[in-house]
């Protein structure tokens, strides 16, 4: 999975935020715990998204220990 990069104009404290942010994703993942992934989502994506996607997601059946995120630029 790959996340493309975020441009934001924000605080410094807002940089360890979406560093958090990504942690939280990274974990959930890693995890298989889809639930946990789902709240990290905002309104409209949640939105657009079929419920079937949603259940397959709380399933836990994208599970993968291996993943990791790396942040490699942060602009806040």
């Amino acid at each position: 999975m790959v996340v493309g990069p975020l441009l934001l104009a924000a605080a410094p404290s807002d940089e360890a935020a979406v560093r958090a942010a990504y942690q939280q994703l990274e974990r959930s993942i890693r995890d298989g715990d889809g639930a946990a992934w789902l709240r990290l989502l905002d309104a409209v994506t949640l939105a657009a998204m079929p419920d079937d996607v949603k259940q397959n997601w709380r399933s836990g059946r994208f599970r993968d220990p291996s993943i990791r995120y790396e942040v490699i630029a942060l602009r806040v």
